[in-house]
Formats: C-alpha cells, sequence, structure tokens
C-alpha cells in the first residue's frame, strides 16, 4: 500500500482514540495505531469510517482488530451484493404452512423474508422425513434463521451508513451497473438461430387464399 493509503487509514481510526479512555503512554498509543494500521490499510477508507462509527456505538471498550474488521468487510459486502419475528414462531408458521398448503402450495402462504429463508434452507427437506426428525429440523431451522436475521440486520443498519458517504454510494453506483453490463454482454454472447425467411406465395387475402389452397389440394367446395 501506498504511503497515502496509510495515512488515510490512520485519520480514519484516530476517532477511536477519543471515543475511548485507553489511559496509554503516547508512545504505546502510537504503536497500537500503528499496528491497525498495518492490519486495516487494505479496508476503503469509506468503509473503514462505517465500521469505525458503527464500533463506537455500539463496542463498550476499544475493539480489536477483527471486530473493526468484520464490521468494515460486511459494509463492503452489503454495498457490492426487514423488524423480524422470532425464530420459534417462524417455526410455527412454516409448520402451519406445510400442513395447510403442502409442498406446493405451503410456500405461497409465507411471508416473502421467511419464504426466501425456506428456499435458502431447503423447503422439501422442511416438507418431507418422519416425525422423529422433526426435532432435528426444528434446531436447524431456528439456527438458519437466526443467523440470516442477523445478517439482514446489519445490512440495515448500515443503509443510512452507506448511504451517508458520498464514496460508498458511488461505489455502489458502480458495482450495480457493472453487474448490468455482465448480464448485457451475455445476452448479446447468446447465439440466435438463423431461420430462412417465409416466401412470398402470394397469399393476401381470402380469393387469393383460397386459390392457393385449391391448387395445392387444401380445399373442397
Amino acid at each position: 500500500m501506498v504511503a497515502n493509503q496509510k495515512q488515510l487509514t490512520l485519520a480514519t481510526l484516530l476517532p477511536l482514540t477519543r471515543a475511548y479512555d485507553l489511559r496509554l503512554e503516547p508512545q504505546a498509543l502510537q504503536a497500537k495505531l500503528r499496528l491497525y494500521t498495518e492490519m486495516l490499510q487494505d479496508i476503503h477508507p469509506a468503509a473503514l469510517q462505517v465500521a469505525v462509527k458503527d464500533v463506537i456505538c455500539t463496542e463498550r471498550f476499544f475493539p480489536s482488530i477483527s471486530t473493526i474488521r468484520e464490521k468494515a468487510l460486511s459494509v463492503m459486502a452489503y454495498v457490492t451484493g426487514t423488524g423480524y419475528i422470532q425464530a420459534d414462531e417462524a417455526w410455527s408458521m412454516v409448520l402451519t404452512a406445510i400442513q395447510k398448503g403442502g409442498f406446493e402450495g405451503g410456500r405461497l402462504m409465507l411471508p416473502a423474508m421467511l419464504r426466501k429463508i425456506t428456499e435458502n434452507f431447503g423447503w422439501r427437506d422442511l416438507c418431507y422425513g418422519d416425525e422423529t426428525s422433526l426435532p432435528t429440523k426444528r434446531a436447524q431451522f431456528m439456527k438458519f434463521y437466526d443467523a440470516e436475521v442477523k445478517r439482514r440486520v446489519d445490512c440495515e443498519r448500515f443503509t443510512k451508513m452507506v448511504e451517508s458517504s458520498p464514496v460508498l454510494s458511488q461505489l455502489m453506483q458502480q458495482c450495480v451497473r457493472a453487474e448490468e453490463q455482465k448480464l448485457l454482454d451475455v445476452s448479446f454472447d447468446v447465439d440466435v438461430e438463423e431461420k430462412e425467411p417465409v416466401p412470398d406465395v402470394g397469399v393476401h387475402d381470402y380469393e387469393s387464399l383460397k386459390r392457393y389452397m385449391t391448387e395445392k389440394g387444401m380445399f373442397k367446395d
């Protein structure tokens, strides 16, 4: 990384020293900041800035490098790619939908978000199996559901933060345009079967159609 990147990373991390009472000697504080800068300089400064703001708001103690990195990477994941019910309630809704609608119609009875989660988990696995496997399925589904909800909540929390950063907003738009261009490139690469033009046999009205069909033995009075 160039020196400018290190300087940007250091400047982004400085608010942490004002938000937390570290009680470190100046030399020790400088060494800590150098280490954090070295380990986090590969992250986009705008994403790092959002992560620093988030940890200041949510962490009681000075965050570890891994905590900052995880949050910053989550911001980047959100840029470049809903209140929620509890997991046990979601499980009850899924069971009710299966009982009433079965494999084919059950999914349509679920809210869109829950329907997507069941599809990712495996709708067929939820619908079929004996009763002895039900407790295991319940535990697996609730764990999967909680993880998915946490991911979505994190994305929602970052929404306003990202929107407040012109750099990240612009980066998101660039990523969207790049994906759209990929789709366009793929569509143009698809081979279109060339078909021979349909010959003009002179059929333009009822009388010409009748005459043509009579000649071909397709029409009889």
